[in-house]
């Protein structure tokens, strides 16, 4: 048996105060949809401070300095074919301390919209289950 190589994610849940969540569209293999996620990205070798590396993901991606309130939820995905890793995400409630979202000089990111909670699951390409969608609101305080 083969030892798991996992690849570490991480996400920010980033509400306002109208009970909305911060997503980011990204092309899809189809270029006219946009799949929606929440910011983020992974932790880069020799990165230690797991918050600072989200912090870095989110400036690179919508360019705000943000505060992270807490961990909603850790996950593993399954191994898929054409990967040789699994991905571990975790999702963190933040809020926007410094700036206004502009993903314009992002590579991945095109787009972005305030979300509310209840209709992150009608987001194209959403990635998230409506179990861990349960688990986050039951986590979540509007900051």
């Amino acid at each position: 048996m083969s030892e798991a190589v996992f690849w570490l994610g991480q996400k920010a849940f980033i509400s306002n105060s109208k009970g909305e969540v911060l997503m980011v569209g990204e092309p899809g293999d189809d270029p006219a949809v946009m799949w929606y996620d929440f910011p983020g990205g992974r932790v880069n070798e020799g990165e230690e401070d797991l918050g600072e590396a989200l912090k870095r993901e989110i400036m690179e991606e919508i360019k705000v300095e943000i505060e992270i309130h807490g961990i909603l939820t850790l996950s593993a995905s399954p191994t898929r074919l054409n990967r040789p890793y699994r991905t571990v995400l975790a999702v963190y409630h933040c809020s926007i301390t410094k700036g206004e979202p502009d993903p314009s000089n992002d590579e991945d990111v095109e787009v972005f919209a305030w979300v509310p909670v209840d209709k992150i699951l009608d987001q194209p390409g959403c990635r998230y289950s409506a179990e861990t969608i349960e688990h986050i609101k039951t986590k979540l305080v509007i900051v």
